[in-house]
């Protein structure tokens, strides 16, 4: 059954009387109360349908902030309260209704102006002006709020489509072709069990990330020529163009050798002439971690095969297999997004158990996300967040459009970094 408005409390009563004071329609309602140089303020949104009667929206819930903000503004201090229509009308337009309540008395905005300044015709002309300035600006914000949420289904499918998407699909193709037993036809649960064991379970979840090829988000395909012969090789020298992972886990290109220096250890120079240990550097072609996958898949079939601890031959393979995963968790993009959004997921979960929709957030010029915002509620009650790569959900709070979330983010992070 919808709720209906009722008249419980004095701050209450006034709410009704100015939600009813207009036509039926989504009601944008925001009160800004003044007291002891303190400003609270408390927005929502309601589907109202006339005579009373709510049709969206928890309104007790949503409207609650707000009748006890205007049940203190009737003792204490001063209260404004704004009511944006959107109109129920084949081509929608906005109104928009003002109220200040002061000394106990709800007022409409043009009347609290007539009753205060009316003595003076050039202040009230001044308060008139500054009226309908305040009205234009507060429907245009509501406007741009609708906007936002018009263009939010078409930004979604925007990032759906995108370049990192595109590569998710060829990265997954690729894995595909190249793994010849997938999870559902080969049973792996005697190698899962056992990296499990000896290596944790980072590694034996890396065995289910490869073994269904990759449906994690990734940027791009890494590029280079240099093939590698095997994964201990892969600290080696490096030459120019080759991709590598430097010591901080990011993935860079080289420019170059530095040149020795006697009792120095050799270093490698990256994009931006940083220097890095060259040992402490792995490379991360498009070939490396190819030869890794193969490694990983003939291991696989042969730990899959009389699966039998006691064997030397097995647990050489098993051994083969878990030098494999651990080189693809450093190096191969997919698998390290695949761990780092399984963990923020998580995460997020543990916050908000209804998170869904995860969407992955760039810095300008990074292949990898930092970030992902997540969905919680459904329909009007959907409000995003954010969880970070390093599982922290943002304590900037949930908000409306996931770009808004993102904003709030990020001017969060600016923050900690002044």
């Amino acid at each position: 059954m919808a709720p209906m408005l009722s008249e419980t409390t004095a701050g209450r009563a006034r709410l009704h009387a100015a939600i009813a004071d207009d036509a039926p329609g989504t009601k944008f309602i925001r009160v800004v109360h003044l007291w002891n140089g303190t400003e609270t303020e408390h927005r929502t949104e309601v589907l109202y349908a006339g005579g009373g009667l709510l049709l969206a929206g928890d309104a007790e819930t949503q409207l609650a902030p707000i009748i006890q903000t205007l049940d203190t503004a009737l003792r204490n201090g001063a209260a404004l309260l704004e009511i944006v229509t959107q109109h129920v009308t084949a081509t929608p337009r906005l109104t928009i209704q003002r109220y200040y309540l002061y000394g106990g008395r709800l007022r409409t905005d043009a009347a609290f102006n007539e009753e205060m300044l009316g003595h003076d015709p050039g202040l009230l002309a001044d308060a008139e002006r500054f009226r309908q300035a305040s009205r234009a600006a507060s429907t245009r914000r509501v406007q741009h709020a609708i906007d936002e949420r018009q263009a939010e289904p078409e930004r979604s499918a925007a990032r759906i489509a995108t370049r990192a998407d595109a590569a998710r699909s060829a990265r997954h193709e690729y894995m595909a072709q190249m793994t010849e037993a997938r999870i559902e036809e080969a049973d792996d649960s005697a190698a899962y069990a056992q990296l499990q064991q000896e290596r944790g379970d980072v590694l034996a979840r890396l065995l289910l990330v490869v073994r269904n090829g990759g449906d994690i988000p990734c940027d791009e395909e890494p590029t280079g020529e240099a093939p590698a012969k095997d994964i201990e090789e892969a600290a080696g020298p490096f030459r120019q163009g080759d991709r590598i992972v430097c010591a901080d886990g990011v993935t860079r290109v080289v420019k170059g050798m530095a040149p020795a220096v006697t009792g120095e250890p050799a270093r490698v120079i990256v994009g931006g002439g940083s220097e890095w240990i060259a040992a402490n550097c792995l490379r991360a072609n498009f070939s490396d971690i190819l030869d890794s996958h193969r490694r990983s898949n003939a291991a696989g079939a042969r730990v899959r095969t009389e699966p039998d601890p006691s064997n030397p031959e097995w647990r050489a393979a098993l051994a083969e297999l878990g030098e494999a995963l651990d080189y693809l968790r450093k190096a191969d993009p997919t698998v390290r997004v695949a761990l780092d959004e399984d963990d923020a997921r998580e995460a997020a979960t543990r916050v908000h158990p209804d998170a869904c929709g995860f969407q992955p957030i760039h810095n300008p010029g990074e292949d990898e996300p930092v970030a992902w915002t997540f969905r919680t509620g459904h329909g009007a009650g959907s409000r995003y967040g954010v969880v970070t790569r390093t599982t922290e959900v943002s304590p900037v709070g949930l908000y409306e459009y996931p770009t808004t979330a993102e904003r709030a983010w990020r001017r969060h992070e600016a923050e900690l970094t002044r």
